[in-house]
């Protein structure tokens, strides 16, 4: 709820987060982008953000350069999120992805339209090849996904992108860190299994490429 104003307000039922961010603190910001070299924006969602937003519209005034990272679920490119993706100088793209497939993914992202994301994740895989950025994918592991991750891995290959995949602490019934030890070790063996059979298939693509 620290990290989504939607989450805390509309599904956990929380107070709004006092905005902390006032005029003072953005005519510091045009001031000193344009000798900034890079920024890196998280969320929330980045593009739905009202501060980022500001942000890279002041970017944008300035005719600020700097490289610009940006953490985004890639479900909210909108017309204005796409010309700044167009237009201003965006090194790195990474995309949140927790399942391969829609329905695994609604339930571990509740809310989320796997077509919308994928639809939007195709026109950024098309940004790549025409600005030469990068595009990755954020997975986290959770209870609800670990057995999918080995294919998740198979579809970063396949379009070629780099993956990272983050560990889930909290809230305890997501994480792995708080199953009992047999069925971790059931887990580990999945997964070491999985290692395998993706390393020969690493090795076999390597093979053709060679």
């Amino acid at each position: 709820e620290f990290f989504s104003s939607v989450i805390r307000e509309k599904r956990e039922e929380l107070s709004t987060i006092r905005r902390y961010y006032g005029e003072r603190f953005f005519q510091d910001i045009e001031q000193i982008l344009p000798t900034t070299r890079y920024v890196e924006f998280y969320g929330g969602e980045p593009f739905l953000v009202p501060e980022h937003r500001r942000v890279f519209e002041l970017i944008e005034k300035t005719g600020s350069r700097c490289g610009i990272y940006v953490n985004t679920n890639g479900t909210s490119l909108n017309a204005q999120s796409k010309h700044w993706l167009e237009t201003l100088n965006f090194r790195v793209i990474a995309v949140s992805m927790d399942a391969s497939n829609a329905k695994l993914h609604s339930r571990t992202r509740i809310g989320i339209v796997h077509e919308v994301l994928h639809r939007n994740f195709r026109w950024l895989l098309d940004l790549r090849e025409r600005k030469g950025l990068a595009l990755s994918i954020n997975v986290t592991e959770l209870r609800q996904n670990w057995f999918d991750l080995p294919q998740m891995f198979r579809f970063a290959a396949s379009v070629d992108c780099a993956i990272h995949i983050n560990t889930c602490v909290w809230p305890p019934y997501c994480s792995l860190y708080t199953l009992p030890t047999d069925q971790l070790r059931y887990v580990e063996d999945y997964l070491l299994r999985e290692r395998d059979r993706l390393g020969s298939l690493l090795d076999v693509r390597g093979n053709h490429e060679s």
